[in-house]
């Protein structure tokens, strides 16, 4: 809810297209992939940031899970 206040209908719909990526290679384990990124110390510290994103979307969007997201 509060990501869609604070992002651009840009970023939405890359961050849409990206998480619809995950969730289409990792089905049931896509969070726990996401989950296992964001806490990486091998990447980088923006790129943690940026799995950081993408599983609160998915876990705050209630299409993204199910693969229902078209923005």
């Amino acid at each position: 809810m509060l990501y869609e206040l604070f992002v651009s209908g840009d970023t939405k719909a890359k961050d849409s297209r990206e998480l619809n990526n995950i969730i289409n290679k990792y089905g049931e384990n896509a969070i726990e992939e996401l989950r296992k990124r964001s806490k990486d110390p091998s990447l980088s510290l923006r790129d943690r940031r940026h799995w950081r994103r993408l599983l609160r979307f998915a876990t705050t969007s209630s299409d993204a899970l199910s693969g229902k997201l078209n923005f």
